[in-house]
């Protein structure tokens, strides 16, 4: 056969899709195919070094300038593919060169397959700051482009499961990226192993868990960290190796400090990536929690290296963890701690039979057997087609269903652009397309308030005019409710992110039945948070949104922490009393935490953990509204004031604001400017079989509507 692989991601550009079509390329060659690579130019490397590797002129992509797009070169491309006779083409990008393999397979009238990588619904919001893309548009993208395919290859149950969720039409293959068995399997003499060991602090019968990835957030190595402790008071001869770098490891660092668990746990930073199989093959269990991988190459490095796995059960992993003898899977975070005594315990040593054959089935000899396979299937239906009708393929859809103002401004970016390979960065007249930057949403809640979490969030989506909201839930531990929770956001198409954070540091802290250890989670909250968020609203559960929150979300507060509502009358006796009692006389007023404009750029800079906790520590006693009472001792002459009638109006002092404004605060004008109603003190109305007045009847009415979209 002859093979075109379109793709906007080769080497030396570095990701697991340059490796997979690499490695697809080598092993189809080894089968007796020839492939050509139809890919992007790249500084530093020449378009004529390899004639199999056809180049085509390219800038780098506004969302990710460290990738490319082709903005020229298809009459060269379907000329090449004409000269070299291509039988079938292989799409593995849904952009640039994507749509290019597209119209040249339907010129041709050959088939095209294609490989879906990427969860792009984790992404917009990198691509024009979320303004271009929403994550609820991507399944209709996605099925627009995957419409004028013949056949759609899945690296794993997972991202099938996920096009199947698209309805998309194309018959599917699920079809893995295999590894080059060859260094893996290449034991390390007993002694390296054993020096290995003992450089890392581990005895002869300790356990050893691996974890090996980029240190970020969504690796969800915290909690590994946090079942530790657990693990440990049942085995404590069970360390944690954690290899690898990234943003997240300070925060590693700390977690483990607060467990008390540093002798158990090594941190090495970066090692050669040679060095790597030394490290598998020094362990015990390879392990990771983490729950955003569609197909992870190191769980087979492991098995590879004969080193079982730990890890959650998915889609992809039920089927590479077919044997105990490879690992252990659990269904939940919470048995993550019981997962590794059990593992630690009961694993059996692979078999020599089981372990050749799971090694094939892993390998990159067995992905060409299946690339070529699927090849021929699809070969065999496109030739029976031509001979019984014609042939003729409609013309290419993939573009017409990406969104007018998609299209607009890719087309207007690639026409305007000068072609000099410099970096693109939107301007803000480019990005306003008709549609707003999505809004980040946060809660911190515990099992008690899903609910009035649920009315809050209802009454956000009926008075927003921005369609597009991104809400994070920060809590201590996974939720009971998590599935209903997700189904209520589906529901409302509000992308949910829970964050389970484990937080132990304010075990301690004051709290009580009103105001337990949640609340204290917003104040680091920026800790939890990607990195990727520079603003955040959070809102207390206990509140009811009655007009649109754009003017307070789109407050530019510059060098400000947060901006937030006076607790009570600017300059009252209260009000001193507060500023003498935490001692921050600069403050402008005592702030109400229920509602926070946080500005996460500045607060990374200036909020620090230790301030925190030290001040909780020391002036516990004079900690009435705990988590409120550090927010103003601390940041209050940091904080922008918004005005208090219409960012937090209490419920329980209607009448006082009416008197006080001579009768301007009046009903009228209450349903007409007031943002969020707040429903302090310790009357609530989901707790009242009698409604106190308009307010409680107004949110009787909200739970009223939740209830009736959830039968």
């Amino acid at each position: 056969m002859n093979i075109g692989l379109f793709t906007d991601t080769y080497f030396p550009q570095v990701s697991g899709v340059a490796t997979s079509i690499r490695t697809a390329k080598e092993e189809l060659e080894k089968l007796g195919h020839k492939v050509i690579i139809f890919t992007t130019t790249d500084k530093g490397v020449d378009v004529e070094e390899d004639e199999d590797i056809v180049r085509l002129p390219s800038i780098p992509f506004f969302a990710f300038t460290d990738r490319r797009i082709a903005f020229a070169g298809a009459s060269e491309a379907l000329e090449i593919a004409r000269e070299h006779n291509l039988d079938i083409i292989h799409t593995q990008t849904e952009f640039s060169l994507g749509l290019m393999g597209i119209s040249i397979a339907n010129k041709l009238k050959i088939p095209v397959v294609h490989t879906y990588h990427t969860q792009y619904e984790d992404y917009t919001r990198y691509i024009a700051n979320g303004l271009l893309i929403r994550p609820s548009m991507v399944k209709y993208i996605v099925r627009g482009f995957l419409s004028d395919v013949d056949g759609v290859i899945c690296p794993s149950g997972i991202v099938k499961n996920i096009l199947q969720g698209y309805q998309v039409k194309p018959p599917m293959r699920v079809i893995s990226t295999g590894i080059e068995l060859e260094k893996f399997q290449t034991r390390f003499a007993a002694t390296e192993i054993q020096a290995k060991r003992q450089e890392l602090g581990i005895a002869n019968d300790e356990i050893m868990l691996l974890s090996l990835s980029r240190i970020s957030y969504e690796k969800n190595i915290q909690a590994v960290i946090q079942a530790l402790p657990q693990a440990l008071a049942v085995n404590p001869k069970i360390k944690l190796v954690v290899v690898g770098d990234g943003p997240y490891r300070k925060r590693l660092e700390d977690l483990v400090r607060e467990n008390g668990i540093e002798e158990n746990v090594v941190f090495t930073g970066m090692v050669p990536s040679d060095q790597t199989v030394l490290y598998y093959q020094a362990a015990n269990f390879f392990i990771s929690a983490s729950t955003s991988e569609t197909q992870g190459l190191t769980y087979l490095e492991a098995i590879a290296s004969q080193t079982p796995v730990i890890a959650q059960s998915n889609a992809y992993l039920d089927d590479v963890i077919s044997d105990p003898m490879f690992g252990y899977l659990y269904a939940d975070e919470g048995d993550l701690a019981e997962a590794i005594l059990t593992a630690v315990s009961q694993t059996p040593t692979m078999t020599a039979d089981a372990y050749q054959a799971k090694c094939f089935e892993i390998s990159a000899t067995h992905f060409g057997q299946e690339l070529e396979k699927y090849y021929g299937e699809l070969i065999a239906h496109n030739n029976f087609r031509l001979a019984s009708y014609g042939g003729e393929k409609s013309f290419p859809k993939a573009l017409t269903y990406l969104p007018k103002r998609v299209f607009k401004y890719l087309t207007k970016r690639n026409s305007s652009h000068n072609m000099h390979d410099e970096q693109i960065t939107p301007s803000r007249s480019e990005l306003s397309l008709g549609m707003k930057e999505p809004m980040n949403i946060l809660f911190s809640i515990d099992d008690g308030y899903v609910e009035q979490f649920k009315v809050t969030l209802y009454s956000l989506y009926q008075n927003s005019d921005n369609p597009e909201l991104d809400v994070y839930v920060l809590q201590k531990q996974k939720l009971a409710k998590t599935v209903e929770i997700q189904k209520f956001c589906n529901q409302l198409e509000i992308n949910y992110h829970p964050i389970i954070i484990g937080e132990r540091a304010f075990e301690d802290a004051p709290t009580t039945d009103r105001y337990p250890e949640t609340i204290y989670y917003r104040l680091l909250a920026h800790e939890y948070l990607p990195e990727t968020l520079d603003k955040i609203l959070y809102l207390d559960a206990d509140i009811l949104v009655t007009n649109d929150i754009s003017p307070l979300y789109d407050l530019e507060i510059n060098d400000y922490l947060y901006a937030a509502a006076s607790h009570v009358n600017e300059n009252g006796l209260v009000d001193i009393a507060n500023k003498v009692r935490l001692e921050n006389y600069q403050a402008k007023t005592y702030y109400n935490s229920g509602t926070l404009l946080m500005n996460l750029k500045k607060i990374r800079q200036e909020v620090k953990r230790q301030d925190i906790l030290d001040y909780i520590r020391h002036n516990d006693y004079r900690l009435f509204l705990p988590d409120q009472d550090v927010l103003n001792a601390l940041y209050g002459h940091k904080i922008f004031q918004v005005a208090e009638e219409i960012y937090n109006f209490d419920t329980r002092y209607f009448t006082q604001y009416e008197l006080q404004s001579k009768g301007y605060w009046n009903l009228d004008r209450v349903i007409k400017e007031t943002v969020f109603l707040h429903f302090c003190g310790r009357e609530k109305p989901w707790l009242s079989d009698n409604p106190r007045g308009n307010f409680f009847d107004l949110y009787k009415h909200y739970q009223h509507l939740v209830a009736k979209m959830e039968c």
